[in-house]
């Protein structure tokens, strides 16, 4: 009698061990199957084009960041066949140069897209500012100010007469507005 309770006691020890064995198991199939499917993941990539375009940052996120006067200007304003020159302003300042670089760099190879549908691409530069009223501007030859870090007080992406200015009061949200800057270029939706 007593050998049938000690094996009904360790019958049962194993059937709690393989429930809960089971219920983690199960735990973590669901966990992954929420992950999967139901949870949002970044969007880094969209086709542009048939061409697939890359970006550092989720453009959900960047798809937050305010474009003033309105993103459908913008895009009107790049997409005109008569911009032939892109000039890029930024303010020198120690530490910002890298950045300022590398979003005008990302800038120049999205904006290929565009333009290769045109047939044309337009010469760009760049050119240090000590002040952003020395920045001249036309319709043919808008300027991109790049407004970094140490000098914004906002996060936005603004058009002013013929001159863009991007600004993130930190280097992530600088790199968003350069995003968004890019998603109205481009034409990208979400």
């Amino acid at each position: 009698m007593e050998d049938i309770a000690n094996k009904m006691k360790l019958k049962m020890r194993m059937d709690m061990r393989f429930v809960l064995v089971l219920s983690v198991l199960a735990l973590v199939v669901l966990g992954y199957l929420i992950y999967s499917f139901v949870l949002p993941k970044p969007i880094l990539a969209v086709s542009v084009n048939g061409n697939t375009v890359i970006f550092r940052d989720d453009l959900r996120e960047a798809d937050k960041i305010p474009i003033y006067p309105d993103a459908n200007s913008i895009s009107k304003f790049f997409a005109s066949s008569s911009v032939t020159n892109i000039t890029f302003a930024f303010k020198p300042m120690q530490g910002d140069n890298g950045l300022d670089l590398l979003e005008e760099s990302e800038i120049i190879f999205k904006t290929t897209l565009l333009y290769s549908q045109y047939g044309y691409q337009p010469t760009y530069k760049a050119v240090p500012v000590q002040d952003y009223s020395q920045v001249n501007s036309t319709s043919q030859a808008p300027t991109i100010v790049f407004v970094s870090p140490s000098f914004a007080n906002e996060t936005s992406v603004r058009l002013v007469n013929s001159t863009v200015y991007i600004s993130g009061k930190s280097a992530r949200e600088f790199d968003l507005a350069t995003i968004k800057f890019m998603m109205t270029v481009l034409g990208i939706k979400l």
